[in-house]
C-alpha cells in the first residue's frame, strides 16, 4: 500500500521538505485558523492527511479531528500523540470502527489527482457519505508529477460531486488553501442549486462591468 508513498515520495514530490515540521506546522496552522473562522466545525475528517499536520493543528484548537492516508510512512512519521486519530487506508475503504462515521466537515487537499478515475469516483462517494460539506482541492495543472494520474479541471470534479448530489458553494472564499479549492454541499433542492449558480454568474458579470480602481 505504502510503496508509492514512501520517504522518497515525500522528499521528492511534496515541494518543501515534508519533514520540515516547523514550516508545515505553520502552513497548516494557517489553514486550521481559516477553517475554524469560516466553518466553526466540531468534527473534521482530513482525507489524505499525510503526516497529520492539519489534524494536529485542528485538535490544538479544540476540534475533534481525524485523518486517513494510504502511506504507512506518513502515518508512522506523525506525532505519536496524534496516531490514535490517524489510520493507514485508501480513501476507497470505509473508515475504521474507532472513527466517527459523520463529520461537520471533510477536507481533502491535493489527493484525488493521485487516484485513477474509477477509484476517485468511489472515494468521492464515500467522502460524501461522511459529511454534508466537503472542502476539496486537486491541482488542475501539475501533470509533471509522476504520481498524478488524474489531473483534471475544476468542472470535472464539480460533475463528480454532483453525481452524489453535492454542489459547489458559489460564495464562500476557499482560496486560503489553493486558488482552485472548492466547497461542496449536499443539496437536494435542484431549483435552489440553479438559482445559486445563476446568481453567482450575474454577480461575476456585475463585478466585471465595474470601473477598475
Amino acid at each position: 500500500m505504502e510503496n508509492n508513498y514512501n520517504k522518497l515520495f515525500y522528499d521528492s514530490f511534496c515541494g518543501e521538505d515534508y519533514s520540515n515540521v516547523e514550516a508545515w506546522t505553520r502552513h497548516f496552522s494557517g489553514i486550521a485558523d481559516k477553517i475554524i473562522e469560516y466553518f466553526n466545525p466540531k468534527t473534521v475528517l482530513d482525507a489524505g492527511c499525510a503526516n497529520g499536520y492539519l489534524v494536529g493543528a485542528l485538535r490544538e484548537r479544540g476540534v475533534e479531528a481525524y485523518g486517513v492516508d494510504i502511506s504507512e510512512y506518513a502515518i508512522e512519521s506523525a506525532d505519536k500523540a496524534l496516531r490514535p486519530y490517524l489510520n493507514v487506508q485508501s480513501l476507497t475503504d470505509p473508515l475504521p470502527e474507532a472513527f466517527p462515521k459523520k463529520y461537520d466537515l471533510v477536507v481533502t487537499i491535493e489527493v484525488l489527482e493521485h487516484m485513477f478515475p474509477e477509484d476517485g469516483a468511489k472515494a468521492i462517494s464515500l467522502l460524501c457519505s461522511y459529511s454534508n460539506s466537503v472542502l476539496f482541492s486537486s491541482t488542475p495543472t501539475d501533470i509533471n508529477n509522476k504520481t498524478h494520474v488524474n489531473v483534471q479541471q475544476m468542472e470535472y470534479w464539480a460533475k463528480e460531486f454532483a453525481k452524489n448530489s453535492f454542489y459547489k458553494n458559489q460564495i464562500q472564499d476557499t482560496s486560503f488553501i489553493t486558488p482552485w479549492t472548492m466547497l461542496f454541499h449536499k443539496m437536494d433542492d435542484i431549483p435552489a442549486v440553479i438559482f445559486n449558480y445563476e446568481l453567482a454568474r450575474r454577480v461575476d458579470k456585475l463585478k466585471a462591468s465595474l470601473p477598475k480602481t
